[in-house]
């Protein structure tokens, strides 16, 4: 079976009327069920970021894998983990200095079991959690 989906953002400068179109995410499936995934921006976005921003992931539900993005209005040192119901933490995604500007992880979750988890995001004395549903 033959499958594909495009992710498209539209951005509306706050000084302009013009919109910008990124193509963030597209995904084919070959009638063979091998896939192949790129996730890149291929359209510039010079919307500036102004605040810490953890966007929710993407596809959710998700299995195996989905794409967690963030903003940072400048570099910070961020914390970017994943904890399941009982607040476990089961992955570290990033743990670290990061540049300002927009950033994206993929997280692959394989080797967990189907169910909610949490993805915690903390920069700069920001923290922001979103809920994510992995189903097998």
């Amino acid at each position: 079976m033959l499958g594909r989906y495009i992710k498209l953002k539209l951005i509306e400068p706050h000084n302009a009327g013009a919109k910008i179109i990124q193509l963030t995410e597209f995904q084919a499936f070959g009638a063979n069920g091998a896939n192949a995934t790129l996730n890149k921006a291929l359209l510039a976005d010079n919307t500036p970021v102004t605040e810490f921003k953890l966007a929710q992931n993407y596809p959710n539900p998700f299995n195996p894998t989905t794409t967690i993005s963030f903003a940072l209005p400048e570099a910070a040192d961020v914390s970017l983990r994943v904890y399941n119901v009982t607040g476990q933490m089961v992955a570290e995604l990033v743990n670290g200095r990061q540049n300002a500007g927009q950033h994206q992880v993929v997280f692959d979750a394989a080797n967990l079991t189907s169910g909610m988890y949490f993805v915690v995001m903390r920069a700069a004395g920001v923290e922001q959690v979103n809920r994510m549903v992995l189903m097998k």
